[in-house]
């Protein structure tokens, strides 16, 4: 699933929570996050907390903590799910872009 199918879709906030947003897109978002890093700085980070630190200072160090963080995930999801999925679309949108427009 896409994150424009969860926003589309306004599923519950509890299916929000379950577990779907988190495997279905802050999972596969970290991937790309990992595979910008690579490109950008020229080290892959093997765990999440690799990419907290080499994500410093960017926005998405957000998407770092929720994947590492359920329960501040839930909150954040809990709160404003709207919000979450707006973020994690310019996240996305962001890291694309930024892939694309690399140069070595």
């Amino acid at each position: 699933m896409s994150i424009r199918h969860y926003i589309t879709a306004q599923e519950p906030v509890q299916h929000l929570c379950d577990g779907r947003l988190k495997r279905w897109v802050l999972k596969p978002l970290c991937v790309a996050m990992r595979i910008e890093r690579l490109i950008i700085t020229g080290k892959y980070p093997h765990n999440f907390n690799e990419l907290l630190e080499m994500s410093a200072g960017l926005p998405q160090v957000k998407a770092v903590e929720w994947i590492m963080n359920k329960e501040l995930f839930t909150q954040n999801v809990s709160a404003d799910p709207t919000k979450v999925l707006g973020t994690l679309l310019e996240l996305a949108t962001s890291i694309s872009e930024r892939v694309a427009n690399f140069r070595d």
